[in-house]
């Protein structure tokens, strides 16, 4: 019998939970409905928080289990009996802060932990933003349901960013930059830009000296025909002027 009391048997009348020893000093905890929701949240926030599985949408469980937390985070299916169990909970508990856990349009949480759609993605600009609150934040994992991410991805998301931080000042000379180096990718494509713009600039002018350079070969050509002319001279186009050979006229002998 001893052997056999280490085992956790579900029973109508009991909650699940992995948290006994956390709950009573816990600040905040959650409550769902079921053990694989129950898990789904503890691997959507990185099991940095406490809760228990109802096994159902009925409160079967003494109020004072949560007596010490000062939040309470309702993780209920998004239907009927869910939101009728949230109603028990504000009934339950008037003096407590209550949340509800962000499904983002999910029946439950494991269907969010399936669809991938808890992992936000953010701009370069609030990825810099989410790295100064998380350095001021004492409660990470408010924060991170403030800016609607899972603890897994809000902590990804830091690393990414203190990686970027240490590879641009590992990047960096003594000394004082190159005026015509980029100061930051932006202005890498501006200058890419200027340079693409210069080089169609050049093949411009390359393309109109060519067309010049013909035009005065046939204004030459035309010239010299009209000179021709005007000699009277014949023209031919491949040799130009075609000249009369001078005859010399013998010189007479002295008698």
């Amino acid at each position: 019998m001893a052997a056999a009391s280490s085992f956790w048997v579900p029973s109508p009348k009991s909650v699940y939970s992995r948290d006994w020893k956390t709950l009573p000093h816990a600040s905040e905890a959650f409550i769902s409905e079921g053990i694989i929701d129950y898990l789904s949240i503890k691997t959507l926030e990185c099991n940095n928080i406490a809760g228990i599985a109802l096994l159902g949408n009925q409160l079967i469980f003494n109020a004072d289990l949560l007596a010490g937390c000062g939040r309470i985070i309702s993780a209920f299916d998004g239907d009927q009996g869910g939101t009728a169990a949230f109603v028990d909970l504000v009934e339950l508990y008037p003096d407590k802060e209550l949340g509800e856990y962000p499904l983002r349009g999910h029946k439950d949480p494991n269907e969010l932990l399936q669809s991938k759609s808890h992992y936000r993605r953010l701009s370069a600009k609030e990825k810099l933003e989410l790295f100064r609150a998380f350095q001021r934040s004492d409660n990470k994992t408010e924060l991170a349901r403030q800016w609607g991410l899972d603890r897994s991805h809000m902590y990804a998301i830091i690393r990414d960013v203190e990686e970027l931080v240490i590879a641009g000042l590992s990047s960096r000379r003594p000394g004082r930059r190159p005026k015509d180096l980029p100061q930051s990718i932006m202005d890498a494509w501006q200058q890419i830009e200027e340079l693409r713009d210069e080089n169609r600039n050049l093949s411009l002018e390359r393309d109109e000296s060519i067309c010049r350079e013909e035009f005065l070969k046939l204004r030459l050509k035309w010239s010299e025909i009209e000179a021709a002319e005007l000699r009277g001279e014949p023209f031919d186009e491949k040799i130009g002027v075609l000249r009369k050979k001078q005859i010399k006229k013998k010189r007479k002998g002295k008698q």
